[in-house]
């Protein structure tokens, strides 16, 4: 089964590094998908995810892994995926939020924290 990591805001792939390698040393296939919150749009990198997830399932059962705004960003590109593209077998979420983080909704309003977030961001 291949496994996809998909980090969190202000992260890079290379984050889920420790976690894959024990991944990979168990005989798992690893991935890692990476985008950067302050070049693109919250849509544009699901689309990107959501392409990277149909590519996957077109080859069999995959499972994903999203850190914080990573799990956020997987559950967004999944629920956009066509009927006739095969879903993840297992959604890891570690740290995703759910509801709106205290330290995003203190920060929501501050130039600085929107100008590198953009609008993931506001989804935290």
């Amino acid at each position: 089964m291949q496994l996809l990591f998909v980090h969190g805001m202000g992260r890079t792939p290379l984050s889920g590094w420790p976690m894959l390698r024990h991944l990979r040393s168990a005989g798992q296939q690893t991935g890692t998908f990476g985008y950067m919150t302050s070049v693109e749009d919250a849509a544009v990198i699901g689309r990107r995810l959501a392409g990277r997830l149909a590519a996957m399932g077109a080859q069999g059962d995959y499972a994903v892994i999203g850190h914080s705004l990573g799990g956020v960003l997987l559950r967004m590109a999944i629920a956009t995926l066509p009927a006739d593209v095969r879903l993840p077998h297992h959604l890891f979420l570690l740290g995703s939020p759910i509801g709106a983080t205290r330290l995003a909704s203190r920060l929501q309003g501050h130039p600085v924290y929107r100008v590198l977030t953009r609008d993931c961001g506001q989804m935290l």
